[in-house]
């Protein structure tokens, strides 16, 4: 090779490694940069991710202002999501429809009637939600919804008595989707909690709770927690599958172009 042809494969490989900087650079802007808008625009419009908390029951201590959490004597929840995959710019959101479900049972095990204060935090104030419902055993409530302060109903028991407190609502999120089972006791009685998905790949983050039982659907899959009397401060969590993002892969293999041109330039050295 003489040195006009060396200095000709030199500039050859630097505006060719140029080129494929520039792209990648591009991509990572359109990917990175512009996706932080995009971000924005798709939380807007589907909501984040959904965290709903357990309620707390409590009732007032007598001759104190204090109050006493009471365990719900039952939980069962029932959940369906479906997944919605949406496309803003390069990226691929996991967006997801849900629907919840629950039924708490509380009992009054003292010899005199109380009056237990429920409290059930929703997952966002500024959330949209559908089929919203509030009902004390099978009577709708007729207290207004504050989506900020969440839910407060104010139940009497008399002595012996059990009575249910239910919810149901449908509403939207991204990314994933958590149940906080309980707050500063980390117990929970009778829980039986049910996910019904549309899709198989499932992933759990780290440090929640996996499930008990899993079974294969024609669509999806049957999730279920299930304990007597369970003491823990996990979370039940789902993590949405994630569709393979073009914007970032497009950069890394734009930034790694101009090492397949040095490989092919020395094969053809080597050849000649």
């Amino acid at each position: 090779m003489s040195v006009r042809q060396f200095f000709a494969v030199i500039l050859i490989f630097l505006l060719g490694g140029s080129a494929w900087w520039l792209l990648g650079m591009a991509s990572e802007f359109r990917t990175y940069t512009v996706g932080q808008r995009l971000d924005t625009a798709v939380y807007d419009l589907w909501g984040r991710p959904v965290v709903q908390a357990a309620p707390r029951f409590s009732v007032k201590v007598p001759g104190s202002k204090q109050e006493r959490e009471l365990l719900a004597s039952s939980n069962h929840i029932a959940v369906e999501l479906q997944l919605q995959q949406r496309r803003k710019g390069l990226l691929w959101y996991p967006t997801y429809a849900l629907s919840f479900s629950a039924e708490y049972a509380i009992r009054n095990d003292d010899p005199v009637a109380q009056r237990v204060r429920v409290h059930l935090p929703l997952p966002s104030a500024k959330a949209t939600y559908d089929e919203f419902g509030v009902w004390v055993d099978d009577e709708p409530s007729r207290h207004e919804i504050d989506t900020e302060r969440g839910i407060a109903e104010l139940i009497t028991l008399a002595p012996g008595q059990t009575r249910r407190f239910k919810v149901h609502y449908r509403t939207r999120g991204l990314g994933y989707w958590r149940y906080e089972l309980s707050g500063k006791t980390g117990r929970v009685r009778q829980l039986d909690l049910q996910v019904q998905t549309d899709f198989r790949a499932v992933d759990y983050p780290a440090g929640s709770l996996s499930p008990m039982q899993s079974d294969n659907t024609e669509t999806g899959l049957q999730l279920r927690w299930q304990a007597q009397d369970l003491i823990t401060h996990q979370h039940i969590a789902i993590t949405m599958p994630e569709k393979l993002n073009p914007g970032p892969l497009t950069a890394r293999m734009s930034f790694f172009g101009p090492v397949c041109l040095a490989f092919f330039f020395v094969l053809i050295g080597s050849i000649a």
